[in-house]
């Protein structure tokens, strides 16, 4: 692993994709590196901001949990359900101004 390699690299269900790509890249400094299946329409998008990096994808609906995507279906229950919160560690340069900066966001 270089020194630029993120040290973890957390995927997050998002219910609006495009709002959570603003917030990360406006409060957080983030940049959008890549977005999956397109640049249009994505609904996935992975952001970095020095040595942190992570994943977000809008949480599937039925119609994108069926056939080989099955799988999907467990994953929307669980990431609009009850109790779905996450602890994240993310690895940066400048982990002081990531909290201050989203603790004047008013971050939850």
């Amino acid at each position: 692993m270089s020194t630029t390699d993120p040290l973890i690299e957390p995927h997050l269900w998002v219910s609006d994709l495009g709002r959570s790509i603003r917030w990360y890249e406006e409060v957080l400094g983030f940049e959008v590196v890549a977005l999956f299946p397109s640049n249009e329409a994505p609904t996935w998008a992975q952001l970095k901001q020095g040595r942190a990096s992570l994943m977000l994808a809008t949480i599937p609906g039925e119609e994108q949990a069926q056939g080989n995507q099955a799988h999907l279906a467990a994953v929307a229950e669980r990431a609009s359900g009850p109790g779905s919160a996450l602890t994240l560690y993310l690895h940066s340069d400048d982990p002081d101004a990531l909290y201050a900066a989203a603790n004047a966001a008013d971050a939850e």
